[in-house]
């Protein structure tokens, strides 16, 4: 069990990938780093509160991995007729595009990125940084394109974010046939709770058999406690209230990543989290996605 406690964290700035404009840090994205995986081995995630200083218009587009997001303050948009306001949820799941928004300044968002069903690694911000800074050594970006000079001397170009993941990878994972035409919204209030342990309920919001990934909340009433066992890599995030979990505080905005475990939970005020089991990991090596994942893949 790993608990990383939101009050504790610093924000951070994410590199602003094709925008060399010398913004000061304070006006880029901003983010705390709750947990990630392993980036050399399969299964691999991201989980990070992010807020906005400035606004931003966001293209259409999409993932070759699954996203979750949970809107912490302010309303989210996704596209331009829809937002996600706060307490609710967005799934994003690989293949699905999304987009074009114009994303506001008062917004915070919990956001969970992971490989998704069509077995596509997925690449982490200081991956894809690193990356850029090799490339950029290499060659010049000019807001969404890569330019370089090949080994004969001919210009090439590439779209920024495919240049990246070459380079960090060796091949481009494509983002598959989309399995659902849209992202996924979910208002947790309009579910309803199944009691499982004396004072304690969980809300089933959504579950994909194909690879394990499930969403949930679970709830404890004032002073109950419950017995939890983690199926596999899951992701805990506080949304209300306060207690501990197997000793350790937990209170509003702190998260806990779990390993299939058991771990005892006592709520002091009433406790509610926003559960996350990850898909089940499997092989993302080049020949797997090849044969896998881009045999099913739209043309370019």
């Amino acid at each position: 069990m790993r608990v990383a406690r939101y009050s504790a964290l610093d924000w951070w700035t994410r590199p602003d990938f094709g925008s060399e404009d010398g913004r000061a840090a304070a006006d880029k994205t901003q983010y705390k780093p709750l947990h990630r995986g392993d980036p050399d081995r399969p299964g691999h995630f991201e989980m990070v509160v992010t807020r906005y200083p400035v606004p931003k218009s966001v293209p259409r587009h999409r993932h070759a991995h699954d996203q979750l997001r949970y809107t912490l303050a302010g309303s989210s948009p996704w596209s331009p007729e829809n937002s996600t306001p706060t307490g609710s949820l967005l799934y994003i799941p690989s293949g699905t595009a999304y987009g074009p928004y114009e994303r506001p300044t008062d917004i915070e968002l919990l956001s969970i990125e992971f490989e998704g069903a069509n077995r596509a690694p997925f690449l982490d911000i200081d991956t894809l940084h690193e990356a850029h800074q090799r490339l950029a050594a290499r060659g010049r970006f000019e807001g969404n394109v890569y330019h370089w000079v090949d080994e004969a001397g001919e210009p090439q170009k590439l779209n920024a974010r495919r240049a990246r993941e070459l380079e960090a990878l060796g091949f481009v994972p494509q983002p598959p046939h989309p399995r659902f035409a849209t992202p996924i919204e979910i208002d947790p209030d309009r579910f309803g709770g199944t009691l499982i342990a004396g004072r304690t309920a969980i809300r089933h919001l959504v579950a994909f058999e194909e690879s394990g990934t499930a969403i949930s909340m679970l709830s404890l009433e004032v002073e109950a406690t419950h017995g939890y066992t983690a199926r596999g890599t899951e992701l805990m995030f506080v949304t209300a209230g306060s207690g501990e979990m197997s000793g350790t505080r937990l209170s509003e905005r702190d998260a806990v990543h779990l390993e299939s475990e058991n771990v005892a939970i006592e709520s002091e005020t009433g406790l509610e989290m926003l559960v996350l089991r990850l898909p089940r990991p499997v092989d993302t090596t080049q020949e797997t996605i090849e044969e896998e994942g881009n045999a099913r893949q739209p043309a370019a």
